[in-house]
């Protein structure tokens, strides 16, 4: 027990009432925060899941644009009770984030105070520095989600702390406090198992072996039973049976074991962004040469790991936040030589260590990618190495470091916040009386069906006529032929001022997910997010084909031979149409003329002129598409006639188009019917 703190102060109001209540109020921040990254998995997996869990019935879910059908949320990587809890505040006050917000408040509470007395206990330093960490840059934006990551911390940190309590003081209370923790953590993510090692090994180091072997036995007992029991009724066990690879914990091992090394500079990252000011304090107290050599292992090191973001304009920052890193090795093998010597505290330190190396395994080679969410307890772990290796810090400066991590936390959470704000869609001058439909996942996809849009994926069987893309944010693929006749007609842009970014790819920063970039934040202020308004058209003839090579021209459009064709339509509202000219591989200059008109289908008599579109030929690319666009047509059983006509053409500067060989298709050259379908597309819209 370290000198700042007597026989209890993590329980005594004048230390636990300043914390809760700062821990509050920082809620209170995110407490309207709209839902970001993968959020709405875990509201989605809420609103299927049955009050009655095991009453849950299969129904189908679309999964990042994927059809799955007769899915079963217990089938996903995760335990139920983070979606559990989300479905009681859904029933109680409604498709509202704050009341979900307010409910996730005590893991922040619950992982500060926990860690607050791991740090009394275990090391010289102020249990005031849990706050440095809790609210740092990297884990008050997870303590602001609603996703398992931060309660899994808040539940481990929870057994860890009560279990010490437990072998402590040998009361009761700390080992029922230390059983709830424990099934918390496994009944959050199936992560939380690794507990268990480290209550093994704290427990077996105090000789506490029957008692340890109870708390395990008991603590375990409530994960079987529910896994069994989801096995009876559903057949299913996340851990060997991998019902879809989308969601499957199989599934996610399997991605898990590639990009290794990228993980593992991204791992580096992580751990300079949220421990940069302790670490270099740990490096100022060494003595000696040891300064200058840390200080060159750690430049050098970072310039070399940084070399990948010399693209990016943050290379600086890069090689800033992988220094840092690379400086938790040396503290490691400090650490280690001292887990070497045997001494009443050889177990604790042996626990920290299997905790740092089961979370480093798991993000470097279970999980699917590298996040900062998937490293809160190794870098907690970390974090209490680090603050036992430091000479104890003198107030000022413990203060300044604290209050430099809690800054940069809070600059992050608010870009984080920003970020997720920019997603709604809901927000957008859409035209309201339209059906919009839209492709983006996130806070895209919550606020796009809340306001009444049609989430689009491949598959719908839904008309589209206007569609929203959510550009350089995260949306699966978007079919070709839903966009190769498509306008945009409106971009919408959301900017800020803010100095912090949390995803933007061009500066390699993602705080999500490492493909998108290995920074975890960056500086600067950008565009957030961008959309992208498209009227889309649907095809009226059928598809001609894409391969001109294998098709014929129809010949020379001339002045006593114009081009014809007509055709009947199904459906309203034509308003585009595209034309595949070639220009015999020649610069031509004759003028064009290509007219629409509405024609009776009998005498073939001009009913209505739609559109006449003059231009001359040099503007034509060969073996290129010109698109036409005219007012929308009241098109449904009409028939209509396109005209190409050349008033001054000659043989040697002349164009054409391509037709295929289709019998129950024909066209004309001036008076001379042809079979075949020519080069044209006719696209119905809105």
């Amino acid at each position: 027990m370290n000198y700042f703190i007597d026989e209890d102060p993590i329980l005594k109001p004048s230390f636990a009432l300043p914390v809760l209540v700062v821990c509050f109020l920082v809620s209170l921040i995110f407490l309207t925060k709209p839902p970001s990254n993968d959020d709405i998995v875990f509201l989605e997996y809420a609103q299927q899941m049955a009050f009655q869990p095991l009453a849950t019935a299969p129904q189908d879910y679309v999964f990042h644009g994927m059809v799955l059908k007769n899915f079963v949320v217990f089938e996903s990587t995760h335990p139920p009770l983070i979606p559990y809890m989300i479905k009681i505040a859904l029933a109680l006050f409604g498709n509202r984030m704050w009341p979900i917000h307010l409910m996730f408040a005590p893991f922040l509470m619950l992982a500060t105070l926990s860690l607050a007395d791991l740090i009394a206990r275990k090391t010289k330093q102020s249990p005031y520095l849990a706050l440095a960490l809790t609210m740092g840059p990297l884990f008050l934006p997870q303590a602001s989600s609603i996703m398992t990551d931060f309660p899994l911390l808040a539940f481990f940190l929870g057994a860890w702390a009560a279990w010490e309590r437990t072998l402590e003081t040998d009361r009761s209370q700390w080992f029922w406090w230390t059983l709830v923790f424990s099934v918390g953590a496994t009944f959050t993510a199936y992560q939380g198992l690794a507990i268990f090692p480290v209550l093994l090994i704290r427990g077996l180091g105090e000789r506490k072996i029957a008692r340890t072997l109870v708390l395990i036995g008991l603590s375990l007992v409530p994960i079987a039973v529910w896994l069994g029991l989801v096995y009876r009724i559903y057949h299913l066990f996340p851990f060997f049976i991998e019902p879809r690879p989308e969601l499957s914990v199989r599934g996610e091992v399997l991605r898990g074991m590639t990009g290794v090394a990228q993980k593992s500079m991204a791992l580096f990252l992580y751990v300079g962004a949220s421990l940069m000011s302790f670490l270099a304090v740990w490096l100022w107290q060494q003595r000696g040469r040891a300064i200058l050599y840390g200080l060159g292992a750690a430049a050098g090191w970072g310039l070399f790991l940084a070399q990948r973001f010399l693209e990016h304009g943050s290379f600086y920052w890069a090689a800033c936040l992988a220094g840092f890193g690379v400086l938790s090795v040396p503290v490691l093998a400090q650490f280690l030589i001292n887990t070497a010597q045997p001494d009443e505290t050889r177990s604790t330190k042996l626990s920290l260590m299997v905790t740092l190396i089961a979370f480093c395994l798991f993000q470097l080679v279970l999980a699917p990618f590298a996040s900062p969410r998937y490293v809160l307890i190794l870098i907690a772990a970390l974090y209490v190495i680090l603050l036992w290796n430091l000479q104890t810090l003198a107030k000022p400066l413990a203060v300044l470091c604290a209050l430099f991590n809690i800054g940069l936390g809070l600059l992050v959470g608010v870009a984080e916040r920003q970020y997720a704000g920019a997603q709604r869609i809901d927000l957008l001058d859409l035209p309201v009386e339209q059906t919009i439909h839209f492709v983006g996942e996130m806070g895209v996809k919550y606020s796009g069906e809340k306001r009444g849009y049609h989430y689009y994926y491949e598959g719908l069987n839904e008309t589209v006529n206007y569609l929203l893309v959510a550009e350089g944010l995260d949306h699966t693929g978007i079919p070709s032929h839903l966009l190769e006749a498509a306008d945009p007609i409106k971009r919408f842009s959301v900017s800020s001022s803010w100095p912090v970014m949390v995803d933007n790819p061009e500066q390699g920063t993602s705080l999500y997910i490492h493909p998108r970039g290995l920074l975890p934040f960056s500086w600067g202020s950008s565009e957030i997010a961008s959309f992208t308004l498209y009227r889309c058209y649907r095809p009226v003839l059928p598809d001609w084909g894409r391969e001109p090579q294998q098709f014929e021209p129809v010949g020379m459009i001339l002045p006593e031979r114009p081009f014809t064709y007509e055709v009947t339509c199904k459906q309203d509202g034509i308003s585009k149409m595209d034309i595949y000219f070639a220009t015999f591989a020649r610069q031509n200059t004759c003028q064009m003329l290509v007219l629409v008109e509405q024609i009776d289908p009998l005498s073939g008599e001009s009913l209505a002129e739609i559109a006449r579109f003059h231009f001359t030929a040099e503007s034509l690319e060969d073996n290129q598409y010109r698109s036409f666009s005219f007012a929308s047509q009241n098109s449904a059983g009409k028939t209509y006639r396109i005209t190409i006509k050349s008033p001054n053409a000659e043989a040697t500067n002349s164009v054409t188009l391509w037709s295929n060989a289709a019998q129950d298709e024909t066209y004309a050259m001036g008076t001379l019917q042809q079979k075949g379908q020519p080069g044209i597309r006719l696209w119905a819209g809105p």
